[in-house]
């Protein structure tokens, strides 16, 4: 049994319409973004950077899809009706799905960032590490969140039973853990978890300052040109992390110092949360310029090929009229080629005769 009585649904009208489109939009945009990231990387080469960063961006893609189908499309029906309507095993599904979706995220960026700078400071031995090397390593940390998550999972439920509520502040589904372990228990379980949160953040800004120190390094080093192109795909990606996880960072440490905040404050920050499934194909658009002529190319020529009909409409009529035209001149052209035949042959039948036989006076001198 779902049942929704957790938190206070938004009652102001201007307030639910923004937050219907803003997750409307994040649905499109992630669907359509990562759709042409996939395609892009794995039919036309659209990302021309490392292979093992092409590996991970492609691992986030695929995540963030998960994301969009399992996590904002069951916020949008809420949102629409105020309550949970999807029935139990979806709820089930969307609380684990969430888990994951905390766990995998910070995981492949931290991969990328730390695999970035490693790559800058050793870009000949990495010169040859594949494609297929950077899924071994994804799928490794895939296998790694699941093996974490899954005893813990299966514990909940079980212990939880059937019960399992959905939260009107964060627009999740969580199993009813009161059942399981105290309040105590539940307050040391956040404190936890925002403690390594700071540790992530703390990593990934270290990393991102060692990655553009070191690439400025490795540039003088080979006195080659600084290829920024990496580097700011890289950056701009922990970047937009970063400023998506900091306002429910904010809400949990306001909860455990006691700090009470506004409802809409509440909303807002597990909202803006949400930003960072998306945005990663604008990060792609801005920062990596031959995924930008991909686009170019294969979207743009795609649109311009379907309306090059209307532009030859006119033309397409007048064909008819221009091959009668052909035929008719081509038929011209063998009357008078025949023409031509006739006349030689008329020319030779009533030729001379006493210009072509020679003469016997002539002859005998």
């Amino acid at each position: 049994m779902v049942v929704t009585d957790e938190g206070t649904p938004i009652s102001n009208t201007v307030e639910l319409a923004i937050w219907i489109t803003f997750n409307v939009i994040i649905l499109l945009t992630t669907l359509l973004g990562d759709s042409l990231v996939l395609v892009g990387t794995i039919k036309y080469n659209a990302i021309k950077q490392h292979n093992v960063i092409v590996a991970i961006i492609q691992h986030l893609a695929v995540l963030d899809t998960c994301a969009a189908l399992l996590w904002i499309l069951p916020t949008i029906q809420v949102l629409i009706t105020g309550r949970w309507e999807l029935g139990e095993f979806l709820c089930h599904v969307n609380a684990q799905s969430y888990l994951i979706f905390v766990m995998m995220t910070p995981g492949l960026i931290c991969l990328m960032s730390t695999l970035k700078l490693y790559i800058v400071c050793n870009p000949l031995k990495t010169a040859t590490w594949s494609l297929k090397l950077g899924h071994k390593i994804c799928t490794g940390l895939w296998i790694l969140v699941l093996c974490l998550h899954i005893p813990r999972a299966l514990y909940t439920i079980l212990k939880a039973g059937n019960t399992i509520f959905f939260d009107l502040f964060t627009y999740n589904c969580y199993p009813n853990i009161d059942k399981v372990v105290s309040k105590a228990v539940v307050t040391w379980y956040i404190a936890i978890g925002t403690s390594l949160v700071i540790i992530l953040i703390v990593v990934l800004m270290g990393t991102s300052l060692a990655l553009l120190v070191m690439a400025k390094r490795a540039a003088l080093r080979y006195r080659q040109p600084l290829r920024w192109a990496g580097v700011t795909t890289v950056l701009a990606t922990v970047a937009v992390y970063l400023f998506s996880i900091l306002p429910p960072l904010a809400r949990a440490i306001a909860n455990l110092v006691e700090y009470e905040i506004s409802i809409a404050a509440v909303h807002a920050c597990y909202q803006i949360m949400r930003l960072g499934i998306m945005t990663n194909f604008f990060v792609y658009c801005l920062t990596v310029k031959s995924f930008r002529e991909f686009l170019k190319s294969r979207i743009l020529g795609l649109f311009l090929m379907g309306r090059q009909p209307e532009q030859s409409g006119p033309r397409d009529k007048l064909a008819p009229l221009l091959e009668e035209q052909d035929d008719a001149s081509a038929e011209d052209a063998d009357e008078s080629d025949v023409a031509t035949e006739d006349a030689d042959a008329i020319d030779v039948t009533t030729e001379d005769p006493t210009t072509t036989e020679s003469d016997p006076n002539t002859t005998a001198d």
